[in-house]
């Protein structure tokens, strides 16, 4: 079963669309790209043995000057959020759960856990 085609993502430049690109087993890729080189991609793939794993990872690139060798270059990130869970044992609704409370938390009071996280704070 596959999600709706194509997705959205809200990002601070305003919303962008994300075709599927490709689709396997328990995997799709959706992905936006720019004319610079740049793109935004979304992967969601499901493995499931004696535990199920899904991840969500949003990779992102951007063309970028380098400061020392005045060249453009290829500048990526990503961000990964993996549910990993027991076959039995835990629910659902408590997998859901567990998830908003962390989004919720890194998100709380303008993103301030987030802003400290990517800051290095432990």
């Amino acid at each position: 079963m596959a999600l709706a085609d194509p997705i959205s993502l809200a990002l601070t430049g305003g919303t962008i669309t994300l075709p599927r690109v490709s689709a396997g087993d328990g995997t799709s890729t959706y992905r936006s790209s720019s004319d610079d080189g740049g793109y935004v991609e979304v992967v969601i793939s499901h493995t499931r043995g004696k535990r199920y794993r899904h991840v969500v990872r949003v990779n992102t690139a951007a063309v970028a000057e380098d400061p020392i060798s005045e060249t453009n270059v290829l500048s990526t990130a990503s961000v990964t959020l993996t549910i990993d869970a027991p076959v039995t044992g835990i629910a659902l609704a408590d997998q859901v759960d567990l998830v908003e409370a962390i989004a919720g938390w890194l998100t709380a009071s303008s993103s301030a856990k987030l802003v400290a996280i990517t800051g290095g704070e432990s």
